[in-house]
C-alpha cells in the first residue's frame, strides 16, 4: 500500500471518529441544555436554589408543576385545619405562590384557587405523604429532608399568618399544630 493511500485512509478514519465524537459531544450538549433548563424552571416553581436538590429532582424527573402542586398542599391542609380559612392565611399563600413564581395560567395555581373556594379533601394529606416518600426513596437523604423542612416551614407561616390577637397569644392553634406534626410523619 502506497504511502498516499495509507494517509487517504488514516485521514476518513479520522474524520469518521470525530464526527461520532461531535455527535456524541453536541448530544451531551443539549442534554445538559434540556438539565439546566429544568433545574432553572424547578428553582423558580419552589425558590429552591440548591444545585444538588434541584439535581436531586431532575434526575427523579419531578416537573416544576408536580413540585409546586406538591409543596402547595401543606399550605392548604394547614390554613384549612381549623376548618375556616382566615384571610391572613389566604395571603400568605398568595405571597408563597409569588415568591414561587407560580402564574395564573399554571395548572398549580388553578388547583390552589380551587383548594381556596372550598377545603381539599382528606385524601390530600395521604396523597402528599405518598408523593413524599416517593421522593425520599429516590432523593439523597440530606437533599430530602432539606426540601421537607423548606416545605413545612411555609406551612407553619401559614399557621402563624392568621394567629394570636394583636401580636398576643398562640400564634399556631391547636388544629393547625395537629396538621402540622401530620404533615411531618410518614
Amino acid at each position: 500500500m502506497s504511502r498516499s493511500a495509507w494517509d487517504e485512509r488514516r485521514k476518513v478514519l479520522e474524520e469518521e471518529f470525530f464526527v461520532k465524537e461531535n455527535k456524541k459531544l453536541v448530544e451531551n450538549m443539549k442534554a445538559e441544555s434540556v438539565r439546566e433548563d429544568a433545574m432553572k424552571q424547578l428553582s423558580k416553581a419552589s425558590g429552591i436554589k440548591d444545585e444538588a436538590i434541584l439535581t436531586s429532582l431532575v434526575q427523579a424527573d419531578i416537573t416544576a408543576a408536580d413540585l409546586a402542586a406538591l409543596s402547595l398542599a401543606p399550605l392548604v391542609l394547614v390554613a384549612w385545619a381549623d376548618s375556616s380559612l382566615d384571610p391572613k392565611e389566604r395571603e400568605a399563600i398568595f405571597q408563597a405562590i409569588r415568591e414561587k413564581g407560580i402564574k395564573q395560567d399554571d395548572i398549580a395555581y388553578k388547583l390552589l384557587m380551587n383548594w381556596l373556594v372550598e377545603p381539599p379533601d382528606e385524601n390530600l394529606i395521604d396523597t402528599w405523604r405518598s408523593y413524599m416518600k416517593g421522593l425520599q426513596s429516590i432523593m439523597k437523604d440530606h437533599d430530602f429532608q432539606k426540601l421537607k423542612e423548606d416545605i413545612l416551614q411555609r406551612a407553619y407561616e401559614v399557621a402563624e399568618a392568621a394567629g394570636g390577637f394583636m401580636g398576643l397569644g398562640e400564634r399556631v392553634s391547636e388544629a393547625e399544630e395537629q396538621m402540622l406534626k401530620r404533615l411531618r410523619k410518614f
